[in-house]
């Protein structure tokens, strides 16, 4: 009998051992870069080349990231934040799911991106700004663009 429970002992630690090497080699989402732009190249969801400073008439803010590991399940918002005297102001968001942005497969190195488009009577307000993109999954991060618009 208590050879039985030995061996039941021995396979329970062994799942158990083996569920925690499993469960380790997940990987956590990732974001490896973000950039800002005018506007896209002709054709292309992804900025080429990052931008810090913008003028206030430039007609479009844009935004582009790679993010790796995610979830189809998992959604990716983009935040325009205006710094008005130490305190965020949200100018607009946009939120996508990931299942949306891909071919239906977990985990793979995405590009996400958004427009944010100036209102045609209007200018950017000068000053220092940000962009804030999360993923918003079971394991949720962010990542943040600072820029600043001179006139």
């Amino acid at each position: 009998m208590i050879c039985v429970r030995k061996k039941i002992n021995l396979m329970l630690m062994g799942l158990l051992t083996m569920s925690l090497f499993f469960t380790s080699c997940e990987k956590e989402p990732s974001f490896s870069s973000i950039e800002v732009c005018v506007d896209f190249p002709s054709g292309e969801n992804e900025c080429g080349s990052d931008v810090s400073t913008f003028q206030t008439t430039d007609p479009t803010i844009s935004v582009s990231c790679e993010l790796a590991n995610a979830s189809i399940e998992d959604d990716i918002s983009f935040g325009l934040y205006f710094n008005n005297n130490g305190s965020l102001l949200e100018i607009a968001t946009f939120r996508e799911r990931i299942e949306d942005l891909t071919d239906g497969e977990d985990g793979k190195k995405l590009k996400a991106f958004a427009k944010f488009t100036k209102p045609s009577n209007l200018i950017w307000d000068p000053g220092e700004w940000e962009i804030q993109v999360d993923l918003e999954s079971e394991t949720p991060i962010s990542i943040t663009k600072k820029f600043t618009v001179v006139q």
